[in-house]
């Protein structure tokens, strides 16, 4: 939510490699390789979020960050990496 994409891909991979399955470490890495412009990246690890949780979709995020302040910055890196509305 600070807009410092390298460092959350770094927190993002270790979470992500410290626990594969859990999935809300999947989230901010994926968007904020996004944010990056590392499609493939992003998108390989929303693949992997969408395979351990396949009912995911970017609805919930609404519900979850509505009162952020960075909603928008959230759905955008996420719709980015290609997960599904």
């Amino acid at each position: 939510m600070l807009e410092r994409f390298e460092e959350a891909v770094s927190w993002g991979r270790r979470a992500s490699e410290g626990n594969p399955n859990f999935t809300p470490a999947y989230r901010p890495l994926a968007a904020a390789l996004a944010h990056l412009g590392r499609i493939d990246e992003a998108r390989a690890v929303a693949q992997r979020m969408l395979d351990l949780m396949p009912h995911f979709s970017v609805e919930t995020e609404k519900r979850i960050f509505r009162e952020s302040g960075k909603l928008p910055l959230i759905l955008s890196g996420l719709r980015k990496a290609g997960l599904p509305a």
